[in-house]
């Protein structure tokens, strides 16, 4: 993963950073499965509920993104925009593959 910041550049670039107001990062852990829980715990500060893994989405656009969202039973929004292409992220078992940011903006 990113790093905190470099994610939100990520997210201010594609006018997606009003829906995430929190996440899990690089730097936060440096084994990418150990994300998903801290990040479901943020959710839950901000929002002030809880919410199960499944009714949760990982974005990403790596493998390992991929891996994290379903070590926590969640499913992957996958976004062809790094070096996988989108029939790589639909084979390593994403649940959704979008091309770009702005087509996951539809999505959301």
């Amino acid at each position: 993963g990113n790093i905190a910041g470099g994610a939100a550049a990520k997210m201010r670039h594609y006018k997606l950073d009003h829906y995430f107001p929190f996440g899990a990062y690089g730097c936060d852990h440096a084994d990418r499965n150990l994300l998903g829980p801290i990040a479901l715990e943020r959710a839950a500060a901000h929002a002030g509920r809880s919410f199960s893994a499944g009714e949760t989405w990982v974005i990403g656009d790596t493998p390992k993104d991929i891996a994290c969202a379903h070590a926590i039973g969640a499913r992957c929004l996958a976004v062809a925009t790094g070096r996988f292409t989108a029939e790589e992220l639909e084979r390593y078992g994403a649940d959704k593959v979008v091309e770009t940011l702005e087509d996951a903006a539809d999505f959301i």
